[in-house]
């Protein structure tokens, strides 16, 4: 396949071509159960790398979303793993592959966001007191939260994690917490008021 193929920089060999449905069905079969190398798949990733998906931006009339949903529900996307349990061996292997410098998160040794050794639960629980268990932007009460995600999260109004002033310090439920992390001059204007 061209390499243009997967980016939006370069010219699309096939872009505004239609394909018989004979030929989309050929070249389905085809293409049906090819296993590509690993050094394949690492040469693909790296050249779709820094280009957004291909579905980024399209707008979906409702037909289209109920065909897409209709098919997520009938192969069961995201539900493969539901009632299976893993054994300890390969949780352990799982955690080992992906600790230290083989981990998604690995940044080679260094941590530049490490919080100060005063950052306890005991300060965090009694800033959530002080706001009375609700979030101060929805106003959520921590009584209201589920999941992974049970306590309100403590936020620093001015981003530093060494400022552990309580004028500081407001509680937030995670989606306010995660959407305070975009533009962040204009939330700092906002907590100020």
């Amino acid at each position: 396949m061209p390499k243009g193929v997967y980016t939006r920089t370069k010219k699309v060999w096939n872009k505004g071509k239609k394909l018989s449905e004979k030929h989309r069905e050929s070249l389905s079969k085809a293409h049906k159960g090819v296993k590509l190398s690993d050094e394949t798949r690492r040469r693909m990733s790296k050249s779709r790398m820094g280009h957004p998906g291909y579905t980024r931006g399209l707008k979906y009339s409702e037909e289209i979303k109920q065909k897409l949903s209709k098919i997520a529900k009938e192969k069961k996307f995201g539900k493969w793993m539901i009632g299976k349990k893993l054994s300890q061996e390969t949780k352990d292997k799982i955690r080992k592959a992906n600790s230290g410098a083989n981990g998604p998160g690995w940044k080679g040794g260094i941590s530049n966001n490490q919080y100060p050794i005063d950052w306890t639960d005991i300060l965090r629980q009694s800033i959530r007191e002080r706001d009375n268990y609700a979030c101060k932007i929805c106003g959520k009460p921590q009584s209201e939260l589920v999941g992974m995600h049970k306590k309100l999260s403590v936020h620093h109004v001015d981003y530093d994690k060494h400022n552990l002033n309580p004028n500081n310090l407001i509680t937030l439920c995670v989606n306010c917490h995660l959407k305070t992390n975009h533009n962040r001059e204009k939330w700092i204007e906002y907590f100020k008021m």
